[in-house]
């Protein structure tokens, strides 16, 4: 009776342990399912955070070149001029002023996103083909 007690007992704690290791390996299985979950949003935040870096970034550099082309024709219409009256060239005057305001703006703008821009271009990295790899000094790997 005893022996049929502790028998029936071993075996309870067999299927209990088994039950456990189970239970263990499912818990295991969805901590490691939430893990690569969170691994890739955070791959997918940091890939929009890499195009909205770059949309702004050539957004930037287009505002600096329509900013200088801006600048240009505002110099082209000769503010210095002694033949225009003088409301037109201090107007002209005022303006090629607040152009380069806004031109010296970009640019400070563009100097604190330069950090990232290296960044992103670092980490974009290089390709060498095969043959380069094979052979450096040839032409087409200068």
């Amino acid at each position: 009776m005893l022996a049929s007690r502790v028998c029936v007992l071993g075996v309870l704690l067999v299927i209990g342990s088994a039950v456990g290791v189970v239970t263990t390996e499912r818990m295991l299985e969805r901590a490691y399912e939430r893990e690569v979950e969170a691994l890739d949003d955070q791959r997918a935040a940091a890939q929009r955070a890499r195009v909205v870096d770059e949309e702004a970034s050539k957004r930037l550099l287009r505002e600096l070149v329509e900013l200088d082309d801006r600048i240009d024709r505002a110099r082209s219409n000769n503010p210095g001029c002694h033949y225009m009256p003088e409301r037109e060239r201090q107007a002209a005057i005022a303006q090629l002023r607040k152009l380069k305001q806004e031109q010296a703006a970009a640019k400070l703008r563009l100097e604190d996103m330069r950090p990232t821009i290296e960044r992103r271009e670092r980490r974009k990295g290089i390709h060498l083909s095969h043959d380069c790899m094979q052979n450096p000094l040839a032409k087409q790997c200068f």
